[in-house]
């Protein structure tokens, strides 16, 4: 019996399926109101026999079998384990199908089920063609064992071959083949939740039954427990690196298993089948980025060393690859519905295509789909099924490890099946799994049906999605299936997707037919397993009339059917509680119903004028209905109906503007501007979840504010707009509760309307204070300037306003009235044409008489002094002394502050700042096409092009670019200042060409009519563009391009930002003088009046850090300390720490880094921890210091860096007591550590500790001539290098055995190693020491002299040890080190008169006064030789020794006698050294 709301909700089934099939597949009135033909039945017809009829059969389920390896091999296992099969007619190359005699059950009867599919699977351990000799057996085991890897081809080898021990089969054909796992349709991702797809949690095995092999029995033969395994030094090691969180050690173990030369520092034993096995456990539990081509490779590396994969191997190799599957189907549905989503804005967006997005969805699916991780786990359940749990070839044969698998396993692949159609393997899955029984009577569990079902399906095979219909209707109503879910729910899933099913292949009345069962069905008996339908089922129907439908005309979903059955919902009385509840009265449509009818209308809104009627009609109910009903309007929901709204809206305007008059789309648009108005977020809205973007939201405002002006609605349009600036401000809030941020996409959306806004005035000859007041606040509230033709007007009203009305004004009101007298003219003329005309505004003067009597008090206005100086500017600009002291002192006092004394303002008027101008056609580059007049700058086109700035995009700038020529092409442009920062990530990326073309368009945007019409707007783009060319030049190295834009700045009144000020100051290196030059920058950004922000203030201290300047340093890092707007960061403090580093102040370093670290905000870097450890290392030393930064640098989870090693083996090895083996040990943690390289400077460390530090000469070399044979020689740079033939040659010079050095010298020439400065100064002292004054004079002299004013290339290192050589050029220069050198080998041989001739060369080199001064101070020191007698006794007397027993060693004797080293050695420079 129907319940009587049923009755009333849904029609006959009779008319229903007539209405199918005579109405070409419309079902539009289904849900109509009319007289039943039965009390309460669906139809007359009674329940009916339903779908399919034909059952499984347990033994054989399919009547053909399976002829691919798969099959080939499981027959072959079964001929070896069962001698009593019998061979099949091999000869025959047309071999009929079979039906095997099926396995005895007391519960199940035999049944055939017709396989249309010309590839099946074997039914059972009994099929007729099983037979196979041993040795062919064999042959197939040893050949997979050996070649069933992963690499592209080899797969379909392994197919080919093992085709070939079946060539009876040959001659079937195949009309689904499984060589081509590709993904075919794919359900729609709107539709019925489908069933749990994770695996049941418990492991539960469906072993066999008979006695051929038990788990006990697999795990007492594998060769190796894996409890062993567990306690192997492998082992131990990946589990601590997992509870330190390392995961680069993890990985770099793996890399060993998978190829030792991978990680050619580590050392274990021959790897064992448990180690690997716990590899691949740990693989998928750090869901690394890289997991999946680790898996494998680790499965490859395991069949390489001969090893037996084992159950366990089987098992998390399947589940991690399918798992992996599961996922990127996911993705792609995610994908896939976020490209329909852009496509809808983009088609009302006027047809602007997110280019980059396209892009990467693209490459992102394509990577994705090269995963191809279900060919590799369906290869390996193929080996698993001949696999046999074997310990040697004596023991007898056992069952495959397959039968052995848990049933997660199984719903793993035939999920993934189910994901890619692919019939043919989802049959071989399930046979496999009946065949794990054994004897025993086989169920599946419902989980197992549905996904044979979803593949059915999916694949678009109606007859075999009836036939598991069937099998799981009977074993339901037996009570035989084992349920994951609720046996209720599992029922209402399977039921759903059957009608699902009927859909997907264009027969809505079958779906009917079953809804007809689920309503009419008896609750007992043959009928106990048909369920109630429940909200979820209606939502499956009324998805299946949403989608695509073949039997419908041009196959289009049947939208107003989908309706009809939504409307009729929507009148039950009771909400949904669960989707899979059962109920005998419907309910109202359910959260997923409403995304889907929300979906579909809005998608099919572009297309018909019709829909967004009912769209809008069901949202407001939505809306309405949401909190009673537990439901959520979802954000993108939201944002998916303005936008179908808004495109719309565009195509009536279009339609508008062509003429064309269509009935009651006016009065459809205007509902459309209502539905707008009433669910454009504001500042009520709530923030949970993802909430919409203020981006999205300003777009669509800039879109719809056109057309409320259009259609009279104008201050309903500005209503929209003061919430857009509402609801973004709380966004701001919401993220950051103190900030006082401008919102800067509704300032970008208002900025844009603005014009429009004033031209909607009405009367547009007489704005009223009431109508321009509004405006003009949201514009203050934005910091928007008002445009010449916007102030006008609203001065205009607000001085034909009565008295009382402006006395009731804020002084935020009066200012921006101020604000907007100084955007006209002072002194209006008869040539100013000012709107609207007659515009009652005269003058500054006049409006300052009108605030006087208000009377407003000058001296409280919100902006203070600044407003002020721009008056004071203007009044004294623009008239004389005399008349503006005249007209103030007619004024109240407050406006004195107006009045400059003569003498003050000849005096200062310099320090009065300009406004910059908007720029003169002069300007406009020569070389560049003059702009076009068509020229329209879109909103929409700036977002795509902007999107590689975003922090979490995945673009590149080069994407953007490559957008940008795009759009270009179509004749769209962005916004100038998207030009701007396109121009400065393209000259961070070098791109010189790039950042020229990218200049040229925005010349001729800024210079284009559209943009010319607003003059503030177009100095400011100006202005904008020059600077970021400042920035892009400054990083290409191109200093005197970068000057070149500094100057047209400077030369149109206005100052480069603080950005392009700390570009130039960043990027000025290569110079003699460095910091002067970046000082000089500084000074002058001040004078100019730029005020410095976080970046200028960085880079700036940096500089200073480097040269040494620390009290300079302090007082910046104070100045900026002292400003509230400023917030040193992590940079900041890791500069000036730097600084106080590098002259010794540990104290202050000390306090400065603990002072960073106590920041709320304070995010560890490596740098500030170096800085410390390198301080204490070299120059002030102490080695507990260094290791308790070191420790500081672990705890806040900081990998160690290169530097950081190498400043641990300094530690170690240079301060007493001298640690050998600490030192040793850290050098082999460099070795074995991912993240730190080998690099030249470690090498470099190691010899100066052994052959300076400990004179052991004979070690050090030792370890210099083992370099070229250790693994490292041969990465990035070959080694030896310049700072490893450095530091040895210092060793010799220590130990003044210049007879090797000079042999050392010529095996670096030969080499082609450059031999830098540094290399040079050593071999200066070591022949000048030696008395061989002349060789020193020779060095000094073959050196070159740079360009006056540049610093001498090629003698620094990289810092990554993996760059190019230092140096290619042949010629190598002196620093000025060198110089030094000479100058004391000059001094220490008694050549005074050499000295000063040196000295006199310097001079004419015109170095910095520090560095002149510097070196001929050296001659009034007493002791000028820096040469002691021997390594051993070398230690002045001023520098008394740290250690009775250890003499200091001549490289760290006292800095005035100090010749510098590279610094790759860690050992500190002369103090003023300006290198």
């Amino acid at each position: 019996m129907l319940p009587k709301v049923a009755n009333h909700l849904l029609l006959h089934t009779s008319r229903a399926v007539a209405l199918v099939q005579n109405q070409s597949g419309t079902l539009r009135n289904v849900l109509q109101s009319g007289p039943a033909a039965g009390a309460g039945s669906w139809g007359s017809a009674g329940p009916g026999t339903g779908p399919g009829g034909a059952k499984f059969n347990a033994g054989g389920k399919f009547y053909k079998g399976y002829t691919g390896a798969g099959r080939a091999i499981t027959h072959a296992n079964s001929a070896a384990a069962q001698d009593s099969a019998t061979k099949g007619d091999d000869e025959r190359e047309d071999v009929k199908a079979t039906i095997v005699t099926p396995r005895s059950s007391s519960s199940r009867r035999p049944r055939t089920l017709a396989r249309r599919h010309s590839l099946s699977f074997p039914a059972g351990r009994n099929d007729h063609e099983r037979q196979m000799d041993v040795s062919v057996l064999q042959t197939i085991q040893t050949h997979l064992r050996e070649r069933h890897t992963f690499a592209l081809a080899t797969a379909k080898e392994q197919q080919d071959e093992l085709q070939a021990v079946h060539e009876s089969r040959s001659a079937r054909t195949r009309r689904n083949s499984t060589a081509s796992h590709t993904s075919s349709e794919e359900m729609a991702p709107l539709v019925s939740p489908a069933l749990g797809d994770q695996p049941p949690s418990t492991m539960e095995t469906f072993t066999s039954h008979s006695t051929t092999a038990t788990p006990k029995d697999v795990e007492a033969t594998e060769p190796e427990s894996e409890e062993n395994a567990n306690l192997s030094p492998f082992t131990l090691t990946v589990n601590d690196a997992l509870a330190r969180n390392d995961t680069n050690v993890v990985i770099a173990h793996i890399q060993w298993l998978i190829d030792p030369s991978n990680s050619p520092a580590l050392s274990y034993p021959e790897p064992t089948i448990g180690e690997f096995n716990f590899a691949i456990r740990t693989l998928l539990a750090l869901k690394h980025n890289t997991t999946t081509g680790l898996l494998v490779k680790l499965y490859n590396a395991l069949l390489a060393r001969g090893l037996r994969p084992n159950l366990g191997t089987y098992i998390h190799m399947i589940l991690g690859l399918t798992n992996r599957d599961h996922e990127i189907q996911k993705s792609f549905k995610i994908l896939e519905y976020q490209t329909k989503l852009a496509r809808l804005s983009e088609r009302a967006a006027a047809g602007v295509e997110d280019v980059a997005t396209q892009q990467y969805n693209q490459t992102r699916k394509a990577t994705l789909l090269a995963e191809d991780n279900f060919a590799t786990a369906m290869t390996i359940f193929e080996a698993a099924c001949i696999t046999t749990p074997r310990a040697n070839k004596a023991e007898p044969r056992g069952a495959p490890l397959a039968l052995h698998f848990p049933l997660s396993v199984y719903h793993g692949l035939l999920r993934s099946c189910a994901a890619h159609a692919n019939v043919d393997a989802a049959i071989r899955v399930y046979t496999q799994l009946e065949s794990s029984r054994g004897s025993a009577p086989f169920y599946p569990s419902a989980l197992v049906l549905y996904q044979l079902l979803s593949t059915y399906i999916n694949a678009g095979d109606l007859t075999g999605a009836k036939e598991v219909f069937a099998e799981f209707q009977e074993l339901s109503s037996k009570g035989l299936l084992l349920h994951s879910e609720t046996k209720l729910k599992s029922q209402i899933q399977m039921w759903n997707k059957m009608v699902e099913a009927h859909f997907r292949v264009g027969q809505p009345a079958g779906a009917l037919r079953l809804l007809e069962m689920m309503l009419d069905g008896e609750r007992s008996g043959k009928d106990a397993a048909i369920p109630l339908p429940a909200s979820s089922t209606f939502t499956t129907i009324i998805s299946g009339f949403c989608s695509p439908c073949p039997s419908s005309s041009a196959g289009k979903p049947d939208i107003e059917s989908a309706l009809s059955w939504f409307d009729r919902l929507l009148q039950q009385p009771s909400a949904s509680r669960d989707p899979y509840e059962p109920t005998q009265n419907p309910s109202r449509p359910d959260q997923l119903s409403w995304i889907v009818m929300v979906n579909t209308l809005a998608q099919a809104s572009t297309e018909n004028k019709a829909y967004p009627k009912d769209l809008n009609r069901l949202f407001d109910i939505l809306v309405e209905c949401a909190p009673k009903d537990g439901l959520e309007v979802r954000s993108v929901d939201t944002l998916m109906a303005l936008d179908a709204n808004l495109h719309f809206l565009e195509e009536v305007a279009k339609a508008h503007e062509a003429g064309v008059q269509i009935e009651g789309m006016a009065e459809q648009a205007k509902a459309s501007l209502e539905f707008i108005a009433r669910h454009f977020p504001d500042g009520t809205t709530h923030l949970s979840g993802s909430y919409l973007s203020p981006n999205a939201i300003a777009d669509d405002f800039a879109r719809a504010y056109p057309h409320f002006v259009r259609l009279g609605m104008a201050q309903e349009g500005w209503k929209i707009a003061e919430s857009l600036v509402a609801y973004e401000e709380k966004v701001i809030l919401n993220a950051y509760p103190q900030s006082k941020e401008i919102p800067k996409y509704s300032k970008m959306a208002v900025t844009n309307v603005l014009p429009l806004a004033f031209e909607a005035v009405d009367p547009p000859n007489s704005p009223t204070l009431v109508q321009t007041l509004p405006i003009m606040r949201l514009a203050g509230r934005l910091a928007i300037p008002p445009t010449p033709s916007i102030a006008s007007h609203h001065l205009h009203a607000y001085l034909t306003a009565p008295l009382q009305s402006r006395q009731q004004l804020s002084l935020a009101d009066q200012e921006m009235t101020l604000l907007c007298a100084l955007a006209l003219p002072v002194q209006p003329s008869s040539s100013d044409v000012l709107s609207p005309p007659g515009c009652a505004y005269t003058g500054l003067m006049g409006l300052l008489r009108a605030l006087h009597d208000v009377p407003v008090d000058i001296r409280k206005l919100p902006s203070g002094s600044k407003i002020t100086t721009r008056v004071t500017e203007a009044l004294y600009t623009n008239y004389n002394e005399h008349d503006v002291s005249r007209f103030l002192g007619e004024l109240h006092d407050s406006f004195q502050c107006f009045e400059l004394p003569l003498a003050k303002r000849s005096d200062e008027q310099g320090e009065v700042p300009h406004a910059p101008t908007p720029p003169p056609v002069s300007m406009y580059p020569a070389g560049i096409p003059t702009p076009p007049t068509h020229i329209f700058v879109d909103t929409g086109v700036s977002r795509q092009i902007d999107q590689w700035s975003l922090s979490y995009s995945s673009l590149t700038v080069h994407d953007g670019y490559a957008a940008l020529q795009a759009f270009v092409s179509r004749s769209r442009y962005p916004h100038p200042a998207t030009l701007g920062r396109l121009i400065g990530g393209l000259g961070r990326a070098r791109d010189i060409a790039a950042v020229q073309w990218v200049y040229s368009i925005a010349q001729q945007v800024i210079f284009s009519p559209f943009v010319s019409q607003n003059p503030t707007w177009q100095s400011q783009a100006w202005f904008q563009i020059e600077d970021h060319m400042i920035v892009a030049y400054a990083h290409t190295g191109d200093i005197e391009a970068a000057f070149t834009h500094r100057d047209r700045i400077t030369a149109a009144g206005g100052a480069p930002s603080p950005d392009a000020y700390g570009s130039l100051i960043e990027c000025v290196k290569d110079t003699t003088d460095d910091t002067s030059n970046a000082m000089a920058l500084f000074a002058e950004c001040q004078m100019l009046g730029t005020k410095p922000n976080v970046y200028l203030y960085n880079t700036i201290i940096s500089k200073l850090a480097k040269a040494r300047k620390a009290d300079f340093a302090l007082e910046l890092f104070q100045q900026m300390k002292a400003n509230p707007s400023l917030r040193p960061s992590s940079i900041t403090y890791g500069a000036v720490i730097a600084a106080c580093a590098r002259v010794g102040d540990t104290s202050a370093a000390e306090q400065l880094f603990e002072e960073m670290a106590s920041q709320p905000t304070f995010k560890p870097r490596i740098p500030p921890y170096n800085t410390m450890m390198q301080m204490y290392a070299h120059t002030k030393p102490d080695r507990e210091r260094v290791l308790h930064y070191f420790n500081k640098m672990t705890e806040a989870n900081i990998d160690p860096s290169a530097h950081t090693y190498k400043l641990l083996i300094d530690a170690y090895g240079t301060i007493e007591p001298i640690d050998v083996n600490a030192m040793e040990d850290v050098f082999k943690r460099i070795e074995s550590s991912r993240n730190a390289q080998l690099q030249s400077s470690h090498w470099a460390a190691l010899i100066n500790a052994y052959g300076c530090v400990l004179k052991d000469l004979d070690k050090a070399i030792s370890i210099f001539e083992s370099i070229p044979s250790h693994p490292s020689a041969n990465r990035g740079t070959p080694l030896p290098d310049s700072v490893t033939y450095e530091s040895l040659i210092s060793v010799l010079v220590t130990h003044k055995r210049m007879d090797l050095a000079q042999n050392y010298l010529a095996r670096l020439q030969a080499s082609g190693v450059h031999m830098t400065a540094y290399i040079a100064n050593l071999l200066i002292k070591g022949y000048a020491a030696d008395g061989a004054i002349d060789e020193a004079r020779s060095i000094f002299e073959n050196l070159a002299d740079p360009a006056s004013g540049v610093a001498a290339p090629g003698n620094h290192v990289p810092h990554n040890s993996t760059s190019a050589p230092v140096s290619p050029n042949p010629i190598s220069y002196r620093e000025p080190s060198t110089w030094e050198a000479m100058f004391r080998a000059e001094l220490g041989n008694g050549d005074r008169d050499r000295a000063v001739a040196l000295l006199e060369r310097l001079q004419q080199r015109q170095f910095p006064p520090a560095v002149y001064n510097r070196i001929r101070g050296i001659m009034l020191d007493d002791s000028v030789s820096p040469w002691g007698q021997s390594p051993e006794s070398h230690s002045p007397s001023q520098s008394p020794s740290p250690s009775p027993s250890r003499p200091v060693p001549m490289i760290l004797s006292r800095a005035s006698h100090y010749i510098a080293p590279h610094p790759a050695f860690g050992i500190q420079h002369l103090t003023s050294d300006t290198r």
